[in-house]
């Protein structure tokens, strides 16, 4: 039960890890991008 609500209140934390780290390689690549043009 305690590992359980330890999991509800890390899962959102990972997820918003995923999509910063998605989303900065996402700018980084739009960045590059630019550079080529």
């Amino acid at each position: 039960r305690e590992f359980r609500g330890k999991l509800t209140v890390s899962l959102p934390g990972a997820i918003a890890k995923v999509a910063l780290l998605t989303y900065s390689e996402w700018q980084a690549e739009i960045a590059r991008a630019k550079e080529n043009l």
